[in-house]
């Protein structure tokens, strides 16, 4: 297996080194592949529709309890057994807190359990309709955005994080390397370890103690609308191709 695997990495390397123009979606692959000797690499960035989310409302304090949400995929590249550990930990020391995780994937079934074994800390829901979707993101006072703690995902910028990012909600953010920067960069939220529980508990406790950090985040709307709104990336994707396409037809590799 390992073999095999070292031989289609060569074949998709040599692909990529013949091509005119490799197109990939993170500054951080876009530096593994120049590393690899390919020069001609672009990023352009997954996208979301930045205007949908304007009709969301302004978090309101008028509850109790902290209030997050996880909205999406529920597989194990998503490591979300750190929240629903993190929700005990918090609910532990007589905080109140409401956790959702709300989706399917493959890892609803030891999440369930997990959920079991610990009373119940998280509501567990699974896929909702389209309409749905934003019932919750109003709910919420802090979305949530997780990965595993893999050295690839070091790499990677989940997609969901845009479309959070486009909400204007406060984000809590289970990520490490360039999805970790995104946020930082923006002002959108706080940066916990993957797979820290209780740096995670922690980070809920002193935000439910100062309501005051989950509003106003204008900065990952702002960002959102420079960098991946779906008109902006268009736009640059048919620049790079008319500018690759005349390199190519006035002969120059």
């Amino acid at each position: 297996m390992k073999r095999v695997k070292q031989r289609v990495h060569e074949a998709v390397t040599a692909l990529q080194r013949r091509a005119a123009l490799v197109v990939t979606t993170t500054e951080s692959f876009a530096a593994v592949l120049r590393e690899r000797g390919i020069d001609r690499v672009e990023v352009i960035r997954n996208g979301t529709d930045l205007g949908r989310y304007a009709v969301l409302p302004e978090t309101v304090h008028d509850h109790d309890a902290l209030r997050v949400l996880y909205m999406g995929t529920v597989g194990r590249s998503q490591g979300l057994e750190t929240v629903i550990r993190a929700t005990a930990l918090v609910r532990s020391a007589g905080l109140a807190i409401e956790t959702r995780i709300v989706g399917y994937g493959a890892d609803v079934r030891n999440l369930s359990a997990l959920n079991a074994a610990l009373d119940y800390p998280v509501e567990l829901l699974s896929r909702v309709d389209a309409d749905e979707v934003f019932g919750h993101y109003a709910w919420a006072d802090t979305v949530l955005v997780s990965l595993r703690d893999w050295e690839p995902f070091e790499w990677t910028v989940p997609s969901k994080l845009y479309e959070l990012l486009a909400t204007g909600k406060h984000i809590t953010a289970l990520v490490a390397g360039e999805a970790a920067h995104i946020v930082r960069l923006t002002g959108a939220g706080d940066v916990v370890a993957p797979g820290d529980a209780r740096a995670l508990a922690e980070l809920w406790t002193s935000l439910a103690a100062a309501r005051h950090r989950l509003s106003g985040r204008d900065g990952g709307r702002a960002w959102v609308a420079k960098n991946v709104d779906y008109d902006v990336i268009a736009e640059k994707y048919r620049l790079l191709l008319e500018a690759t396409a005349a390199c190519r037809a006035s002969g120059v590799a």
